[in-house]
């Protein structure tokens, strides 16, 4: 296993061919106010259904499965808009639009970027650098849900490092459109539908949806670099171990930043063990972890904020991106929102 700084220069300069393509999760938004998606049952509960079961992974065996039967309750209950409604307003514009880590992302030399996210925050981003540089703050968000593909078609066909940033692909929905969003089992179902049930346990059936033949496709012709996203969606890492069994020979092709929490008085020997055991389960979907340290709060709870961001900006150090200045003027501003 590579040590953290062979790690850091290993994907900077995949980064710097600009064949990459960004994929951002939930983690890089929380520091703006929006859920991680660990904590999307309590929420969810909390705000809409308070008498309904608290969430337990041992009952109700993954985050949208319970959010199936959460919803399928308020269904019963003629209360299904308010669900919708909820993530509309959730995960709409805020007045933390942005802020350096996601600057810095967009000027790396991605190729693309996409998102499972529902917010705006990387689109809001794009327009700054865009603003920065000169050029007309125009990034339209793509929503794969949409049933009008030709955008992603010219999302895909477009990717290159050259071009400005004009888009960012919602894998998972778009924040305008939150009865499209996939969120609980039934959405899931849709997007990555099981087709085939056998002795051996479901099947899903590889490229049987646009999700599926838009992330394959995806995924075999650039490097996936995640950022913020735990590697927890079954749908997603099943395209990418297909990619790999179908193409993939030797090392990894794919990266994940990933927050790694520290048991108490663990010696760095069992540390370097463990993550190595982990980084072999996940090279087997092809991909190649760069562990960062989770920070424990005095008050019990943790931060994986600081690590993430500073694991960012040694790549884009190592990339030789621009660190962003750390204050957005009012003209800006001003001029972000027209």
């Amino acid at each position: 296993m590579l040590s953290h700084q062979d790690s850091i220069n290993e994907i900077a300069k995949v980064i710097g061919k600009g064949n990459s393509l960004l994929v951002v999760g939930a983690g890089i938004n929380v520091s703006l106010g929006y859920p991680a998606w660990r904590d999307l049952p309590t929420l969810l509960k909390g705000e809409l259904l308070p008498e309904y079961d608290t969430y337990n992974e041992d009952v109700h065996h993954s985050i949208p499965e319970y959010i199936e039967g959460l919803k399928k309750t308020l269904h019963d209950q003629g209360r299904a808009d308010n669900y919708y409604e909820y993530l509309r307003v959730t995960f709409g514009p805020t007045a933390n639009r942005f802020d350096d880590t996601h600057l810095t992302l967009v000027r790396m030399p991605f190729c693309g970027i996409a998102t499972t996210n529902f917010e705006p925050v990387i689109e809001n981003a794009a327009k700054q650098v865009l603003l920065e540089d000169g050029l007309h703050p125009d990034c339209d968000a793509i929503d794969l849900c949409d049933p009008q593909t030709y955008e992603v078609f010219s999302f895909v066909r477009g990717l290159s490092h050259n071009k400005q940033r004009q888009s960012i692909l919602h894998l998972h929905g778009y924040y305008r459109d939150p009865h499209n969003i996939v969120l609980s089992h039934e959405d899931y179902q849709k997007r990555y539908r099981v087709l085939i049930s056998s002795d051996q346990g479901s099947v899903t059936g590889i490229l049987g949806t646009p999700h599926q033949k838009v992330i394959y496709a995806l995924s075999l012709a650039h490097p996936f670099v995640f950022v913020g996203y735990g590697l927890g969606d079954p749908s997603l890492m099943e395209l990418l171990e297909s990619v790999k069994t179908d193409f993939g020979r030797g090392r990894p092709v794919n990266y994940a930043i990933l927050p790694y929490q520290r048991k108490p008085r663990i010696s760095e020997e069992d540390v370097a063990k463990d993550q190595e055991l982990k980084s072999r389960k996940l090279n087997a979907f092809g991909v190649m972890p760069i562990y960062y340290d989770v920070v424990e709060l005095p008050d019990g709870s943790f931060n994986y904020q600081e690590g993430l961001k500073k694991t960012i900006n040694d790549i884009a150090e190592a990339v030789g991106t621009p660190m962003p200045t750390s204050k957005i003027n009012e003209l800006t501003k001003k001029l972000l929102k027209k």
